[in-house]
């Protein structure tokens, strides 16, 4: 976990080499609390991914327990209509 100082932020191109280097979040931290985080697009966007994924799978198990489900061939069948 790399922590940087607001400060630092005024270094740009070593700010793009950390965000690019390390493949992991940057904390920014004002007057010794974490009140920025900062990390690469490429990261960014697997981390959105990730959590839509697990989202969709939260409600599925949401919907299995609940019994709101149905059975393959009555999906195709219905699909085929």
């Amino acid at each position: 976990m790399k922590i940087i100082s607001i400060n630092d932020l005024n270094n740009t191109e070593e700010i793009e080499k950390l965000c690019n280097d390390n493949n992991e979040p940057i904390f920014v931290e004002l007057e010794g609390n974490i009140k920025f985080v900062m990390f690469d697009f490429d990261y960014y966007n697997d981390l959105i991914y990730k959590l839509n994924e697990a989202k969709l799978i939260n409600e599925g198990l949401e919907d299995l327990h609940n019994g709101k489900v149905v059975e393959g061939d009555a999906v195709k069948t219905q699909l085929k209509k």
